[in-house]
């Protein structure tokens, strides 16, 4: 199997990004806003594993991608969130945050009221660090 491509990866990420913000206008759309928000974060992280030589399987799990980042890559994306460390990574951690691509995708399977919080805020927090730590990667790569 070939190695995934960086930088479509980064593409991808992006692509969700956008429809996230896009989305983001309207109350109306809180799953699908959620799904892309969530699929954009899987996707950018999968892409700095990617860079890093990782295997990332097909997992969605945003907290168990995180840790399959290098201690390095996740340190330089923690330095860039606008949050306390420990407090940020207690929130990716929490199903509902770290599982929110699956979760909100089948939300009409979640019974009323078990929904639990989603902090988009991390979500987009994680986004914009990632990105970053990506580029800068991604610059040492082609250096």
């Amino acid at each position: 199997m070939k190695a995934p491509n960086p930088e479509h990866i980064r593409f991808t990420a992006q692509s969700f990004f956008d429809a996230y913000r896009a989305l983001d206008t309207d109350m109306n759309f809180g799953p699908p806003k959620v799904v892309c928000l969530a699929l954009a974060d899987e996707l950018i992280i999968k892409a700095i594993l990617a860079l890093e030589g990782t295997d990332h399987g097909r997992a969605h799990s945003i907290k168990a991608l995180f840790e399959k980042l290098a201690s390095s890559t996740q340190l330089a994306i923690l330095e860039r969130v606008q949050a306390p460390k420990d407090e940020f990574l207690r929130k990716i951690g929490e199903q509902e945050t770290s599982g929110a691509f699956v979760l909100w995708r089948y939300i009409h399977e979640v019974p009323e009221g078990q929904v639990g919080t989603t902090w988009t805020g991390c979500l987009n927090q994680l986004y914009g660090a990632a990105v970053q730590v990506f580029e800068e990667l991604l610059g040492y790569r082609t250096s």
